[in-house]
């Protein structure tokens, strides 16, 4: 089977299964980001608290990452990655923005900002914090997420391969997205043109009145054919059958000789199996 008549519902098999593949492969690949110096948990809440310098808040650019990997204890541990503003010691005019990070495990339990939740996060943190500062924002890594990488990466294979693949084919080989239909034969054509044909009327089981007439006209037409051609018998004879003769064992006769009207010898027609012409020889009484 040529590459541009596999099924459709082979293609979107096959798209499933790559989808998964490379949505299993982005899982594994992905690292929690530990880009930068690790910040710490007190050294993040204290520089969102400090005033901007000269208009520059002193932590920028936060990202919230979804838990990856777990602490030594067992605890999820989301990952904050951050621009931090740092001052240069040799010259307290110069400042510059670094990478940083901090792991924090759940339960995330800050003096600044009591939190009355069960299982409070660092995104609870932060979003308690902006309520009270305007100047902390923050993102959630939500395509991080195991869900959403199933959903992108997957789906997007799936849709890649699945669909957008049969579609190019389609172009390149008959030049158009559909597909010619396949030279053969259409069982469903068959099938609905035998269930379409008009069904035969059931014969009688034995013969109509016609076909009765039909046969008798028949028996006396061939008695009459046979009655042409026999010998009418003398007006003088008796009724009934003609009288058949005996047969008797016995020598067979000679046949006479059939005297020649031609002037030639007679002949004599004798022979083993069938009667051949032999000329008749004379006696030597004739001859004498």
């Amino acid at each position: 089977m040529r590459i541009e008549r596999i099924p459709y519902l082979v293609w979107l098999l096959i798209g499933a299964l790559a989808g998964w593949g490379i949505a299993e492969m982005r899982i594994n690949m992905l690292e929690a980001p530990s880009s930068g110096a690790n910040m710490g948990q007190e050294r993040m809440e204290r520089e969102l608290w400090k005033k901007p310098l000269e208009g520059n808040p002193w932590i920028r650019d936060l990202v919230v990452y979804p838990p990856r990997d777990k602490a030594v204890d067992g605890r999820e541990v989301y990952v904050v990655t951050a621009m931090l503003l740092q001052v240069d010691p040799k010259d307290k005019r110069k400042a510059e923005y670094t990478d940083v990070h901090a792991n924090l495990a759940v339960p995330y339990s800050s003096r600044r900002i009591p939190l009355q939740m069960e299982q409070p996060t660092v995104r609870d943190f932060l979003a308690a914090a902006a309520k009270d500062h305007p100047d902390i924002h923050y993102k959630y890594a939500w395509w991080w997420e195991t869900n959403w990488t199933y959903i992108l990466w997957g789906g997007g294979a799936f849709l890649l391969i699945g669909v957008v693949g049969p579609l190019v084919l389609n172009l390149a080989a008959f030049g158009s997205l559909g597909r010619p239909p396949e030279e053969g034969i259409n069982l469903r054509k068959v099938r609905s043109t035998t269930q379409d044909k008009p069904q035969r009327p059931a014969e009688p089981a034995g013969m109509t009145a016609e076909d009765e007439a039909n046969m008798a006209a028949l028996e006396a037409s061939a008695r009459e054919f046979l009655t042409e051609g026999q010998p009418q018998e003398p007006s003088g004879a008796a009724g009934g059958p003609a009288p058949v003769r005996e047969l008797r064992a016995g020598h067979l006769e000679a046949s006479p000789t059939v005297p020649s009207t031609d002037g030639e010898v007679g002949k004599e027609y004798t022979g083993e199996y069938y009667p051949v012409a032999h000329t008749k020889k004379k006696s030597n009484e004739d001859a004498s």
